[in-house]
């Protein structure tokens, strides 16, 4: 199973991406995106207000994210889906800080066993090219980063690295999950 997105259309502007505020998500299977001003808001709205996490909250547990799976409309009406998996959340600063912004990029399942890509981003959205420094990825992904579409340097898979390291710090293009 591979799912693609093509962000660049989806994702609109770096500004109105920023308007809409610092945190955002994407179902990579539909294309549905909104950005928030917080992490904890991002999360709320995939899982429909079920799950809450303080304010200062920068990753999810697995029940948090079993949670978000249930069949569940975002608080925007956008439909993330029944059975929204949470696959990964980047960051743009280094140990999984949330204060310069994240994205998690969403799937309609979870990634499989199998050592092929299950879902990938072909070019990353608005404002968030060349952007991440850290990463934690969920369920059964294991995320990878590449500086160009599929090629070039990369980092991964791997299920979280705090710290991309120097070769592809704020350099990452496009992102596969398996």
């Amino acid at each position: 199973m591979l799912l693609a997105a093509a962000v660049s259309a989806v994702g609109g502007s770096p500004a109105q991406a920023a308007q809409g505020g610092a945190h955002c998500w994407l179902n990579v299977s539909t294309g549905a995106h909104v950005c928030h001003r917080s992490f904890a808001e991002v999360i709320s709205d995939l899982s429909g207000d079920r799950v809450r996490l303080g304010a200062s909250a920068a990753t999810v547990t697995d029940q948090e994210r079993a949670e978000i799976a249930q069949p569940a409309r975002t608080t925007h009406g956008a439909s993330a889906g029944s059975g929204t998996y949470v696959l990964a959340t980047v960051y743009a600063d280094a140990g999984h800080a949330a204060s310069g912004g994240t994205y998690t990029f969403t799937g309609s399942s979870d990634c499989d066993t199998n050592p092929d890509v299950d879902f990938q981003v072909a070019v990353m959205p608005a404002g968030w090219n060349d952007r991440i420094s850290s990463f934690t990825s969920y369920g059964r992904c294991a995320t990878k980063l590449w500086d160009n579409t599929f090629s070039g340097i990369s980092y991964g898979y791997a299920g979280s690295s705090a710290y991309v390291g120097g070769a592809i710090n704020d350099r990452t293009s496009s992102i596969q999950f398996n």
